[in-house]
């Protein structure tokens, strides 16, 4: 066990409580803290020799500040943003590839960068599960296993966000229900009650 092999493993572990703490803290903070937690997850990369991952992560990183000052300014989050990065994530991905092993962590950049483009965010989270699959798979390959465990969090927060989403929409549509039901039975028995004034 080496010094480089020691220093992976706390980068990624200061990586992990930064995911964790963005999903307690407020919207507006979120992606400052998504952001701090993929720097320390490159640098993890970077520790135990993944230079490829490495710089994938960073422009990830970079992306989620593109976003942030989009959403901060009211920028709109164009095409052009999506083109850029992806045109980033091939480049980097042609300038560093070393072996077949490499083509997991440029999937997920792609992955990330298209599916954060999406207005769904429904849609979104479940969509994420795949690329977070994929990377903890490469990290624990790169053993960079606290990035594993970083892919592991995002994955069950997503998870859990998903139930908490369909949960509230059982609710609103059982609430729906509800109102329509009372509504019709209001109707029926004002019709009820005009045809036994007019029988009076």
């Amino acid at each position: 066990m080496d010094l480089y092999f020691i220093l992976s493993q706390v980068f990624g572990g200061v990586a992990v409580v930064f995911a964790c703490l963005s999903y307690f803290c407020s919207k507006k903070n979120f992606l400052l803290i998504q952001i701090c937690s993929n720097c320390f997850c490159a640098i993890g990369f970077l520790f135990v020799g993944s230079t490829i991952a490495f710089v994938l992560t960073l422009i990830n990183a970079f992306r989620c500040v593109a976003f942030y000052f989009c959403q901060k300014y009211n920028f709109k989050y164009s095409y052009v943003y999506l083109i850029y990065f992806l045109a980033c994530i091939v480049v980097a991905t042609a300038l560093l590839w070393e072996k077949p092993l490499d083509i997991m962590p440029f999937l997920t950049s792609v992955m990330f960068t298209i599916i954060y483009f999406l207005k769904n965010m429904q849609l979104t989270r479940y969509l994420t599960l795949i690329p977070n699959t994929i990377l903890s798979v490469f990290s624990v390959l790169s053993k960079a296993y606290t990035n594993a465990l970083l892919s592991v969090v995002e994955i069950l927060f997503t998870i859990i966000s998903i139930i908490i989403y369909q949960r509230k929409n059982r609710k609103k549509d059982l609430s729906k229900k509800e109102i329509l039901q009372n509504n019709f039975e209001k109707e029926n028995n004002d019709k009820n009650f005009s045809i036994f004034e007019n029988r009076t």
